[in-house]
């Protein structure tokens, strides 16, 4: 590339598509994408929590450039839920998972979350919230019982919620 030389920018990009997609589409769909402890989620498994998790918001009638407010711990279930949310044109909003509930209600009233996805270790935080002030809809994360496959429960609802999401760009 020269230094003169334009850049050419998509007309449309979604991350979500770029970061996890696209791995399918260029044949590393059972490439290991994330290792966690005693367990390995492949592109293909990611692929299909990121539609899960971009669906269930649908469900929830999140809209494009509304906030997802992220109160997870460092798991699978972080990228599943923060591309989930880009995928469908969500503003995901992760955050730091060692403040207090005060801290956390600062930044729901701020950031206009309307869902919050959250880890069930990190749940007693925002259920000290007072009722009145919480987003109107808390997703808790919960590891299943099943072997080796862990996965948010609220994704796990619905075999329907991994289909195909199309990405909004």
């Amino acid at each position: 590339m020269i230094a003169n030389d334009p850049i050419l920018l998509p007309d449309q990009f979604n991350a979500a598509e770029y970061f996890i997609d696209r791995h399918l589409t260029q044949g590393r769909g059972d490439k290991v994408a994330i290792e966690c402890c005693d367990l390995n989620v492949t592109y293909r498994q990611l692929y299909e929590h990121v539609n899960r998790a971009g669906n269930a918001l649908r469900q929830l009638e999140v809209r494009i450039e509304e906030r997802v407010f992220l109160l997870l711990l460092d798991t699978p279930e972080f990228p599943a839920s923060f591309f989930g949310a880009i995928k469908i044109g969500a503003v995901p909003v992760p955050v730091n998972t060692l403040l207090k509930p005060a801290d956390y209600e600062y930044m729901l009233n701020n950031s206009r979350a309307r869902v919050a996805i959250v880890s069930d270790s990190l749940y007693p935080q925002l259920h000290a919230i007072p009722d009145g002030r919480k987003p109107w809809e808390i997703l808790s994360s919960r590891k299943s019982r099943a072997k080796k496959q862990r996965h948010p429960c609220w994704l796990a609802r619905d075999p329907a919620l991994a289909s195909s999401v199309q990405a909004i760009c």
